[in-house]
Parts: structure tokens; C-alpha cells; sequence
């Protein structure tokens, strides 16, 4: 239909297509005319338009009061534009007036519009927002609206129907100049210049101002006709993103005409989802997108259709989904197919996450499972190696996929039990992570703790007082770990400890305690050994100590995480020592000759951390046991001097990891590899008890802290020269230490439980196993718990009676279910007896926790942090309680456990009583990239109640990557061979160790270290750099056989006088060559002395020569040397004489003489020694090469018929090989 809207007082459509004017379209009659450069052009917004060059071009409508009226408080100007060119300012689109003069303009400014119109009061004047199509020209048509609105106190451009600027500071109304400046109206430009380099179409005037539905009506029907078929497709623009959430985003957009609006979307491109469509015909768009991934990149586009049907697609964007910090909700855990030393725990969250399971024998655990990394909802995971008969606590982490961790509540579950012939029973707990364990002579059980405390077990109680708590560094490692009773202790009473000084600094000691029942005499510490101080790495110190049946006492010392230690006689570690019991080294060690100081203790050598060791009772052979690197744990005979490897060989002959060929290597008699599951040999005993049946007789026992587990070595594989087989025992979590008792039973000592247990031999009734359960476990007081003994059970099948102890003073009751109401706020242990009726019972225990839980907070680091090694970790805390308020410092407690694959070491605490503190991350340690720092933060209110948090500590990490420049070759990482090149990913900070041996023979060629990239020594430390690095090491390759070198030159001459009396002296500079200068000048009438010896005497003359050769690499052996020589004679008639003569220690010794007269009169160059040999001297005696700087010596031979002569020392060179 035809459009003309009420109050249009000049419109142009640029329907002619042709000719020098253009109608007005509102009926007033103001024609517009086409002046300069201005042209028709076909590809108007609807149909024709008026193209203008920027140059010269413009329409120019005559003054008229039709569309210039005063006294308005109203006016539209409109029109479609695209500008072509962007360049230049104050390029006029629509005006009238000539500044400061103008009644109304809109013109270009850098990107944006600026425009105004005259009024009497506050005049219309401000300018748009950046436009992207005055950024960059777009070839599209954009539709610009300038309204004045006083009514309304403003006036506004409006850009592709939306308000682009607007001006809230206008009053009065409209006072347009008439008169000689130009008051005409231009279209593109103005008459005196100005000029806007576009096509411009459907240019309208009105005396009122358009609402913006009205203004969006104008931009889809052209002025002064029916609307024409639209072929252009709408132009997008100004494309944002908005409310983005963890799960959706807002997507927004305008365009310049009505359109529909429909997003594309994905994580990648090609766009894999879609919204729906939006059919709605709006020039600004907006839609919301949900069901994302957080803290993902999504790449998005944008769709719009027009009422014509047509389409636009924008450019590709992005926007990231905020980080997700919600955790997942775990629930439903339960245990299921519980045997003797396995179980498998289920349960569900409420997103896609992973899973892990936190156990131990107490609900403090202390052993993670080995993650499932699957992003799912239904999880199970398997418990492996767990104690036979045991009470297990546990409990579920999961990290969804932004990383937010959630843990459930405590539960538990009793493992079957082993078996009708063996059982286990619990000595004693209480324990603050024990390290080792020995039986005194008279039967009480001393048991070490890694804080320095040295505990009793007697009588199955663990008493109160400790016997002797020494001062110890508990850094990793450290600590207190080795235990000895003298073999007079009867006497004496002499126990010997082995622990980690920190004073003056960190370092291994061993010493002396004297015993008064059950405390060590106070002041009676007597130092026997201390070893030198060695870094601050945690790791790789302990070990056990044991006196041998020769009555020395043997000391296990780690390589100090250092593995180049372990075979090195100048350190005391990576060995074994043998030291007598006052500390002095025995004569009949086997290095003494070869070491002083400490290092003449050292045993054996090549062991990486042989943590415990066994010494058999009826032999004294010793069992140590070496803790491995990357792939297998080894069970070793020591021997004295004998060398096991590492770091060179890890694991059996021939099958282990590394150089492993070696015939001076004493190879495990055990060895077992990791599978990729980890391990750590522990314990250690030979079986000399009677209470297991005689076939365990002579048997070794032993450990693994991360598999868990007890296996042994039958007395019949206990033969060096072979990788013998093991037998599994039993199951057992963390076990560190093992000893026999006198009563005959396997004693094994929990690391992570705190506890010792002994295994017996059982032939008759056996210990019914409790198991308990309670929900809820905890809550707000008065609480109704309903306790279970689901999951008791008697191994002989004799029916049960169940007895309670709720733990909170009220009388005990019966039955295998009992609901109790908690009236109090508190910790309570509920405690489960379980009897067969035939004498055998079993207990379990369960933590009910009554009142509301404090809440711990860990302010730092924050969680998921990074660190390199060597940073300082500052970690910070604090914690409220709904009772009491913000708790004290008092109230908190520290632990930094390291992490390492799927196990677990302590590292730092537990520190007491501070809301903060900082600790080292260390720059010696473990190598492998898969470790991380877990703070854990403990809060414990006025009733007990107690809530633990956690944050981890993350490493930084790059790849490091070491070759050679020829293929074949081998180098050495942390001590250990690969064939190059070598890649490993490697935590930032952590030093590491790079080397290689020199020279190496690859098939029938040899090859000699040069240099290493980096200018390190053929072995030498790195610390990893925080960006991948390559490490190159340069070697030569030497050719086979005898070398002969280039000629050297001498780096030095200089003349030896003898004699003042001299005619002739010295005449001239030495130089490389010489030409007759007369170096040496022999007088034929000063005196008839004869010189035959080559000294300097009477009238001879001498001169030195320097030479530093350059021999090639692996060639030292001199096999043929040659001296060059220039010089020349007066006369031969007398034959002038010279001796030559070689020294390679500087002239502390000399070669024999090498003389000649043959001299010409013709400088010429003489050659003595080797094969051009032209005196026949081909062959030097008594040359020693002992370094390469070489002094040449001439003496000249006087005689009374002599002659002058001249002659220069100018080349050497050797034949090497």
C-alpha cells in the first residue's frame, strides 16, 4: 500500500532512476536536485537511489517553510544510508546551515554520528554510540532517524530503529535561520563541502516526532509507494553475549530492519545445537541458550530472516560459561562383597562426577583407591589389600567435572576373616604415626613415633610416658625410625635410637640411651654417630638399625634423594654401615682403605632407601629390604662390600630397569614390580617363633606400605643368583614394621592406623567379627540413631548375642538392632560385643557426633592452587561454631599430607594451636609429575565435635626433553641409564639430575662426551624451568686407530742467555717463521768449548719453545712426535751443530737429545722425528705424556770450528691414539 505518514513534509524515494531532480514524495513540491557527482544507482534500499562520491556530490532541496517551520517542538529526518567509505570526519549525511549557523545536521565523526537541530532555548546537540558500520564500511544499508522530542526534554538518533544517541538537555522549539548561509537542504553533503562518500535512500521530513514502533514502520515500507519486492537481506549487528551462567548465556543482537532471531551454538565448529526458532520480527534481538557445560568456550552465530524471507548468518563469537562451584551431593554409599581383604563401595551423585574412596581402621583413614576419573552418576569402586578381620571406616570424595569436591560421612564395613588357621588380634592403638618396632630382651614392645617419641607397649597397654622423645626434624621422612637394643642390655641397658637431627643441622644421628624401667635416665643421651648434613629433602633418610650376631651395629642409610650417593665412597649414603657399639668403625670393614672419616663405616653400597632390613637370628644373614624407584621393590642379601645396583639397576638381572647386566652388581633375591600400581617395601623378620606350624620356620616376612599385604620368602627360596618367589601371607593396610614376639606371633605395625596387631595360629574356636553401623551418625541433640550389627558374623557359624554401650552413660542393651536417642551435645563412642557363647567375642566401634558441627575454613591457599618447588607455601584458616562463636587458635590443627599417584606420605604436622603458617615446597624429591600437597585444616569445638576441610596444592609442569647428537647413545636421569632421547614431564622448581658416561661404543664406532647444551658437567643437577626445555648432549666420535694431530704453533718463545761476553747475542724477534733473524748465533772465535750434553754452558745459546696441544677426545697415548724447525747456516764447511730436546712437565725433566749438523745455507724448513724424519731421528725415548703443554728446547753446539747459524722452533705435532 502506498505510505505517507501524517505530518511528512518532504520525502524522496528516488523512484526516477534518471535525470537531474528528484520529486518530493510528500506532495509539497520540493524538488530536490542533483548537483556535481551525484548519480543514480540501481542498488538503493528499495529499488533506486542517489549515489554521492565524497568528492563534489550532493541533492540540494530549496529553502521552503514546508519542511522548515519555526516554533515546533517536534521534527523527524530519516533516511537509509550505506557508507562506503569510512575515511575523514564531518561528513555530512543529512543538513542545512553552515556552522555555527546550521538548523539541523547529521555527519560523520570518526565512528560514530553527530547531529543536532537549532531551538530557542537548550538546542538538540550530542552524538551516537561507536557504530560498527562506521568502523569499518560494511556495504549494507543502515537507517538513521535524528527525532526532536521537547515535550519530552530530548532528542535522539536512532540507528537501525534503535536509540544510538540521545540529548536529555533540549528545550523551547524549533528557530531555523533563513538567509544568505546556505539554508537550503543538502542530502550527502552541503553546498560549501562536507561531502560522505555513500548511497543514500528513502529520505524523509516531519514536522512531529516518530515513535520508535513508527520509525521501525518507516524502515520496512519505502516512502511514496507501495512496498517493492525486498531482496536485501537485514544487516546484524552489535552481537553480545550476556547472564552467562554456569549452565547458559543470554545472546543478544540488532539488526536494521525486522527480523526473526535463532542462534547457532557448540563447542566447537562445526555448531552442534540450535535454539528455537524466535519468529517474532524485531529489530533487537536476545535468546537464551541453557543446558551447557561450565567453564567451557562455546562459539555461537546468529540467524535472522526478514518478512521477505531473507536470511543473514553473522560471524562466528565466543563466550566461556562461568566456573562451576557447586559440588555434587553423594548419596546412597553402601559396602558390598566384603571379604577377607577386598570390598567394593557404591553410591551416586547428583552429576556427572568422579570417585575415590578414603579409608583406614580409624575414622581418621589414611589410604585413597585408586581414582576413577569417569564423569558418571553411579559409581563403584574396589578396595584391594585390606586387613583380614578388620573394622574399616570410609568414606566417598568426588570432584564433579569444574573440579568442586564433595565427601560424604563417615561409614564402615568388617572384612571376613583369613582363615580357620590364622587370625588377627589388636595389641594396641593410640599410636601417633609409628615408624618401627622392637621387642626388648625382657619382652616389652618399644615402638617409634616419627614425632621423636619412643613408646612402650606392656601388657597390651600403651603407657602413658613416653620412654624418651628425641628432638627431630618430621619434615616428609624424617623422623624418628630406628630402633636397637644392645646385645649386653641385660647389663647395660643400652638402646640405641636412629633419627633425623635438626641441629646445628638436618642430618641422620644415631645414639645412646641408658634405660631405668620404663624411661630413659634423663641427660643419658650419648651421641654415637652423626652424619653429615645433607639438604632439606624429606624423603630417602631412615632406616633401620639392628645389631648383627658379630655384635656390631648396622645402620640403613637412604641415598638422600640424591641417587649418584649410592655409589660414591666419599658420602655415607645410598649404604648400609657397620660401626662398633661406642661408634668407632670396626678394622675389618670393607672400604677402610679406600674412605676416612665416617665414610669408613660404609658396609655396602648401591641401595636407593633400604628403610628395613632383617637381620636371621640363627645365621646373622641380612635382609635388607631397598624401597623403589619407578618400577620394582627388592629384597637384598647384604653382603660386605657389595654393590646393588642402584641407581644404575633397578629390579632383578637382566629383567629390571636400567643397566642391569652388570657383573659386579649383586642382584635382589626377591624383587617384585609395580604393575603401575606403586609399592613400598617394608617390614622385615625372619620367623624363629613356635606358635606358627613348623613350615614357617626360617621363612622372611615382609611387607608393602602401598599395596598393602604380607608375603614371604619360604626358607627354601633364599638363593643369591636368582629372582626367587614370594608367597602372599595375609592382608594388611600400611604395615611398616614386622617383628616376631615371644610369644611366638607375626607382630605388624600400621602406619596409617596407629596400631600394632599380632597374628597367631589358630586351631581352635575363633573370635566371632562385629560390625557396626549408625543412622544418622550425626545431628542436632536430642538425636534418634538407629544402631545395626548387620554385617556380624562368626566364622564357626555359632549364633551371636549382641551387647551395646551407647557410650553416653546410659545402661548397655541387646539385640542386632537398637534405636538410642542422644540427648546431649558431644562426642560419643557407641560400642558393639559380639559373643559366640563359646568364649570368643568380637567389638566394633562407632563415632556419634551429637550438636552442630564447627565450620572450618581454609582462607589459603586457595584450593587447586599452583606451586613450583622451592615455592613457600602460606596456608591460613580459621573456624565458628554455632555454640561457641568464632573458635580460638587452640581450636585448630594442621596436616600437609604429600601425595604421590594413589598413596599417600606425611609431610608436615599435626600442627596445634595456629590459625596459619608456611611451609617449603621441596626442590629434592620425588620425580615423578603425578604428586600433589593436600592442607588439611581440623576444627574441633568445646563438645568435642570436630569438621575437617581441605585444600590441594597442584604443581606446575613442563616436558623436558634430553638427546645426544648421535643416535644409540645413553644418558642418565636421576641415575638412572635411557637410551636417547628422553621425554618426561617434570614438576617446575624440582631438581633433577642429567648425565651420561664417556665414552660409549655404539656398533663399531666410540663416541666421547663433549659438552651439555646447557654448560653443565657430564653429570650435574638441573632445576626444572617453568617452560620445556631441551637438554643436548654434544659427543664426538672418535675414528679408530692412531691420529696424527694438525701442526701447532707455539704460544710462547723466548731466548735463554748464557753469557755476556757473547759477540752476537740474540738478534731479531722468535716468530712462527723466521727469515734469517738470527735466533741463535754461534761465534767461531769464542773459544773451543764442545758441547755434546745439550746444556747451556760456555759460549752455547738456548731458546724455549711453549706449545698447548689440542688432542683429539679419547686419543692420549703418544706414539709418535714431531718438532719442525726453520733455520739456516753461514757456511756447513764446519758442520754447525744444535741439539733439540722435549719436555711435558715444563721442564722439570727433558727428553734425550736429538742433534744433528746438517744445516744448508739456504733457509729451509727441517723436520725431526716420525717418518719425514731427514736425519733419520724417527723415534723420541723416555716421553711421558702427562698433559698437553709441551716446551721445546734448542741448545746450540759450540766448537772452536764452528759456524753462525739461525734457527726457529715453528710446528709440533703428536701422533695419538
Amino acid at each position: 500500500m502506498t505510505q505517507v505518514q501524517s505530518g511528512l513534509k518532504a520525502g524522496y524515494g528516488f523512484s526516477e532512476g534518471a535525470g537531474a531532480t528528484t520529486s518530493d514524495a510528500s506532495g509539497n513540491g520540493n524538488t530536490g536536485t542533483l548537483l556535481g557527482g551525484a548519480a543514480w544507482t540501481t542498488t538503493g534500499k528499495y529499488g533506486n537511489a542517489i549515489s554521492f562520491n565524497g568528492t563534489n556530490a550532493v541533492v540540494r532541496v530549496p529553502d521552503s517553510p514546508t519542511w522548515k517551520v519555526n516554533g515546533l517542538s517536534t521534527y523527524t529526518m530519516s533516511l537509509w544510508i550505506k557508507v562506503k567509505s569510512v575515511a575523514g570526519d564531518y561528513k555530512v549525511a543529512l543538513g542545512s546551515g553552515v556552522w555555527p549557523s546550521n538548523n539541523f545536521y547529521i555527519y560523520k565523526v570518526s565512528n560514530k554520528w553527530q547531529f543536532g537541530m537549532r531551538t530557542s532555548g537548550m538546542v538538540c546537540g550530542y552524538e551516537t554510540s561507536a557504530l560498527s558500520y562506521l568502523t569499518s564500511a560494511d556495504n549494507a544499508y543502515h537507517h538513521i532517524a535524528l527525532v526532536l522530542d521537547i515535550p519530552n526534554g530530548k532528542c535522539s538518533l536512532f540507528s537501525d530503529g534503535q536509540v544510538a544517541g540521545e540529548d536529555n538537555y533540549v528545550s523551547g522549539t524549533t528557530s531555523f535561520l533563513s538567509g544568505s548561509n546556505d539554508v537550503n537542504m543538502y542530502i550527502g553533503g552541503l553546498g560549501s563541502g562536507q561531502y560522505l562518500n555513500a548511497d543514500i535512500d528513502d529520505v524523509r521530513v516531519y514536522t512531529r516526532a516518530l515513535t520508535q514502533t513508527e520509525i521501525q514502520t518507516d524502515m520496512s515500507t519505502p516512502v511514496g509507494g507501495s512496498s517493492p519486492s525486498d531482496t536485501t537481506p537485514p544487516v546484524i549487528s552489535a552481537v553480545m553475549s550476556s547472564n552467562i551462567t554456569t549452565t547458559g548465556a543470554r545472546i543478544s543482537w540488532s539488526t536494521n530492519e525486522p527480523a526473526d532471531s535463532r542462534v547457532e551454538y557448540g563447542a566447537a565448529i562445526p555448531y552442534d545445537q540450535t535454539s528455537v526458532l524466535d519468529s517474532s520480527l524485531v529489530s533487537s534481538h536476545s535468546q537464551s541458550i541453557g543446558g551447557l557445560s561450565s567453564n567451557t568456550q562455546y562459539h555461537y552465530r546468529v540467524h535472522s530472516r526478514d518478512a521477505s524471507g531473507n536470511a543473514s548468518l553473522s560471524s562466528d563469537f565466543t563466550f566461556t560459561t562461568a566456573p562451576d562451584n557447586s559440588p555434587p551431593v553423594i548419596s546412597n554409599v553402601s559396602s558390598s562383597n566384603v571379604t577377607s581383604s577386598s570390598a567394593t563401595i557404591f553410591c551416586n551423585t547428583d552429576e556427572p562426577a568422579d570417585s575415590r574412596i578414603e579409608y583406614g581402621i580409624t575414622d581418621s583413614y589414611g589410604t585413597f583407591s585408586n581414582p576413577d576419573p569417569a564423569l558418571v552418576t553411579s559409581h563403584g569402586i574396589a578396595l584391594n589389600g585390606l586387613s583380614y578381620y578388620t573394622l574399616y571406616h570410609y568414606r566417598v570424595h568426588s570432584r564433579d567435572a569444574a573440579g568442586n569436591p564433595a565427601v560424604s560421612g563417615d561409614f564402615s564395613f568388617t572384612t571376613q576373616p583369613l582363615s580357620t588357621s590364622f587370625r588377627g588380634i589388636l595389641v594396641a592403638g593410640g599410636l601417633n604415626t609409628p615408624t618401627a618396632m622392637e621387642f626388648s630382651p625382657d619382652g616389652r614392645l618399644f615402638v617409634a613415633e616419627k614425632s621423636g617419641s619412643l613408646r612402650i607397649i606392656q601388657n597390651g597397654q600403651l603407657l602413658q610416658t613416653p620412654f624418651y622423645t628425641a628432638t627431630v626434624a618430621t619434615l616428609g621422612e624424617q623422623g624418628l625410625f630406628g630402633i636397637a637394643f644392645d646385645p649386653n642390655f641385660g647389663v647395660n641397658k643400652y638402646v640405641y635410637i636412629h633419627y633425623t637431627a635438626n641441629t646445628p643441622s638436618i642430618h641422620n644421628r644415631v645414639s645412646r640411651l641408658t634405660a631405668n624401667g620404663n624411661t630413659a635416665i634423663p641427660g643419658s643421651e650419648v651421641v654415637i654417630l652423626d652424619l653429615p648434613g645433607y639438604g632439606t629433602g624429606g624423603y630417602h633418610r631412615g632406616g633401620a638399625i639392628h645389631f648383627g650376631l658379630d655384635g656390631k651395629l648396622y645402620i640403613a642409610v637412604g641415598d638422600h634423594q640424591e641417587p649418584a650417593n649410592a655409589q660414591l665412597l666419599d658420602n655415607p649414603f645410598g649404604k648400609i654401615l657397620r660401626i662398633s657399639t661406642d661408634g668407632s668403625i670396626p678394622t675389618d670393614n670393607p672400604f677402610i682403605s679406600q674412605t676416612s672419616g665416617i665414610n669408613r663405616a660404609i658396609y655396602a653400597i648401591g641401595l636407593r632407601n633400604p628403610y628395613t632390613f632383617a637381620i636371621d637370628p640363627s645365621t646373622g644373614r641380612i635382609f635388607a629390604n631397598d624401597v623403589g624407584n619407578a618400577e620394582w621393590e627388592e629384597v637384598n642379601l647384604i653382603v660386605a662390600g657389595g654393590n646393588y645396583g642402584w641407581p644404575a639397576c633397578e629390579g632383578p638381572q637382566l629383567s629390571g630397569t636400567g643397566s642391569c647386566t652388570s657383573s659386579s652388581f649383586i642382584y635382589p633375591l626377591h624383587a617384585y614390580p609395580h604393575n603401575g600400581g606403586g609399592g613400598a617395601i617394608t617390614g622385615g623378620v625372619f620367623y624363629n617363633g613356635n606358635q606358627f606350624p613348623m613350615q614357617y620356620a626360617g621363612d622372611y616376612f615382609f611387607g608393602d606400605y602401598i599395596l598393602g599385604g604380607i608375603r614371604f620368602l619360604d626358607s627354601s627360596n633364599q638363593v643369591q643368583g636368582m629372582n626367587n618367589p614370594s608367597s602372599s601371607f595375609v592382608s594388611s593396610d600400611s604395615p611398616v614394621d614386622l617383628k616376631v614376639g615371644p610369644d611366638g606371633s607375626l607382630y605388624v605395625l600400621l602406619i596409617l592406623g596407629n596400631e600394632v596387631h599380632k597374628i597367631q595360629y589358630a586351631s581352635g574356636n575363633l573370635n566371632p567379627v562385629a560390625a557396626i553401623s549408625a543412622t544418622p551418625a550425626n545431628g542436632l541433640p536430642p538425636l534418634q540413631v538407629a544402631l545395626s550389627a548387620g554385617g556380624s558374623f562368626d566364622p564357626d557359624g555359632d549364633p551371636l548375642t549382641f551387647i551395646w554401650d551407647f557410650g553416653d552413660g546410659s545402661p548397655p542393651a541387646g539385640g542386632a538392632e537398637v534405636a538410642h536417642i542422644y540427648q546431649a551435645s558431644g562426642v560419643y563412642t557407641a560400642r558393639l560385643t559380639v559373643e559366640d557363647g563359646r568364649g570368643g567375642m568380637g567389638t566394633a566401634t562407632i563415632k556419634i557426633s551429637i550438636g552442630s558441627l564447627p565450620v572450618a575454613v581454609i582462607n589459603t591457599p586457595s584450593n587447586m592452587s599452583n606451586y613450583n618447588a622451592g615455592d613457600i607455601i602460606t596456608f591460613s584458616g580459621a573456624a565458628t561454631d554455632a555454640e561457641d562463636g568464632t573458635l580460638p587458635a587452640s581450636a585448630l590443627s594442621w596436616t600437609v599430607v604429600f601425595h604421590h599417584d594413589a598413596h599417600s606420605h606425611p609431610f608436615l604436622g599435626p600442627i596445634d594451636g595456629v590459625t596459619g603458617g608456611t611451609f617449603q615446597i621441596p626442590q629434592v624429591g620425588e620425580a615423578d609429575p603425578n604428586v600433589w600437597y593436600r592442607i588439611h585444616l581440623t576444627a574441633t569445638d568445646s563438645s568435642g565435635l570436630q569438621y575437617s576441610v581441605y585444600h590441594d596444592v597442584i604443581p606446575n609442569k613442563v616436558m623436558l626433553t634430553f638427546g645426544a647428537n648421535y643416535t644409540g647413545l645413553t644418558l642418565t636421569l636421576d641415575g638412572q641409564p635411557y637410551p636417547a632421547p628422553i621425554s618426561v614431564e617434570s614438576v617446575v622448581g624440582i631438581s633433577r639430575s642429567i648425565g651420561t658416561s664417556s665414552p660409549q661404543t655404539v656398533g663399531t664406532k666410540q663416541y666421547y662426551f663433549s659438552a651439555w647444551s646447557d654448560g653443565g658437567a657430564i653429570t650435574h643437577n638441573i632445576i626444572t624451568p617453568p617452560t620445556n626445555v631441551t637438554y643436548t648432549a654434544a659427543f664426538q666420535e672418535v675414528p679408530p686407530g692412531p691420529v696424527t694431530t694438525a701442526w701447532f704453533y707455539p704460544t710462547a718463545q723466548a731466548p735463554v742467555t748464557s753469557n755476556s761476553g757473547d759477540q752476537n747475542g740474540f738478534e731479531g724477534t722468535p716468530a712462527n717463521l723466521l727469515t734469517d733473524d738470527g735466533l741463535f748465533a754461534t761465534d767461531t772465535n769464542s773459544g773451543t768449548n764442545t758441547n755434546t750434553s745439550c746444556t747451556n754452558s760456555g759460549k752455547d745459546r738456548q731458546m724455549v719453545s711453549d706449545f698447548s696441544l689440542a688432542l683429539p677426545l679419547g686419543k692420549n697415548t703418544v706414539t709418535g712426535l714431531e718438532v719442525r724447525l726453520d733455520g739456516m747456516a753461514d757456511s756447513v764447511s764446519n758442520s754447525p751443530k744444535f741439539c733439540v730436546q722435549l719436555s711435558s712437565n715444563g721442564g722439570g725433566s727433558w727428553t734425550s737429545a736429538k742433534s744433528t749438523s746438517v744445516l744448508t745455507t739456504t733457509e729451509r724448513t727441517y723436520i725431526l722425528g716420525g717418518p719425514a724424519d731427514l736425519w733419520g731421528k724417527t723415534s723420541w725415548t723416555a716421553l711421558q705424556l702427562n698433559n698437553t703443554n709441551f716446551r721445546v728446547r734448542i741448545t746450540s753446539v759450540a766448537s772452536s770450528t764452528a759456524r753462525d747459524f739461525s734457527l726457529d722452533v715453528v710446528g709440533l705435532r703428536v701422533t695419538v691414539q
